[in-house]
């Protein structure tokens, strides 16, 4: 990848537009200076192209290091199924997991299965250990609002290691869209509000 596609696929990563069509419908491009400057106010190391290679890597790298996602948005449908995406090594496939929904007004569902029984998404090696997307798919009757899945079980939490009872909580929005940067920061609108 040339300097310049590699800054182009960094800045995808961090969510910035770098081209757009203006009100007279000429092409616009957003310069490298000014890329490398937004990345930088993001936090995000754009300096060289050894820092950007890096910064791609560990940006592609990190949703196969989390078990889950701190929000799943889902739509709203009767007798619909809740398809969450859990990633864990490999070696996991044996491993029990557990899981518990909790409904926004309190009543919960509870349930387990065994990793590797799970549907396969997609595969991925990272520093020598294979890691495994999984399909954890629930049957949840329920109503638009914020729920609560805890997915459980010894090599959940630090993806590995002996933990056996750690817990990861995801929230569960049904109906509008969510945006979340951190587990604790949600911002949710309904097309309603827009």
């Amino acid at each position: 990848m040339s300097g310049s596609a590699t800054l182009e696929r960094l800045s995808e990563l961090a969510g910035l537009i770098t081209s757009y069509r203006d009100a007279w419908g000429n092409a616009r491009r957003m310069t490298e200076g000014t890329q490398r400057a937004l990345l930088a106010a993001m936090g995000i190391n754009a300096e060289n192209s050894d820092a950007v290679a890096a910064t791609i890597r560990d940006l592609e790298d990190a949703p196969w290091r989390r078990p889950l996602d701190s929000v799943l948005v889902a739509p709203h449908a009767r007798g619909a199924r809740l398809r969450v995406p859990l990633t864990l090594p490999a070696t996991a496939e044996g491993q029990r997991i557990g899981w518990r929904f909790e409904k926004e007004m309190g009543e919960a569902r509870d349930g387990n299965v065994r990793f590797g029984e799970l549907p396969l998404l997609e595969g991925r090696k990272l520093d020598g250990e294979v890691f495994e997307r999984r399909a954890l798919e629930i049957s949840i009757p329920t109503g638009p609002g914020y729920h609560r899945l805890r997915v459980f079980g010894s090599r959940i939490g630090g993806l590995g290691g002996d933990n056996e009872g750690m817990s990861l909580p995801m929230r569960v929005k049904f109906g509008s869209t969510t945006i979340a940067r951190t587990p604790n920061d949600l911002i949710s609108w309904s097309k309603d509000s827009v």
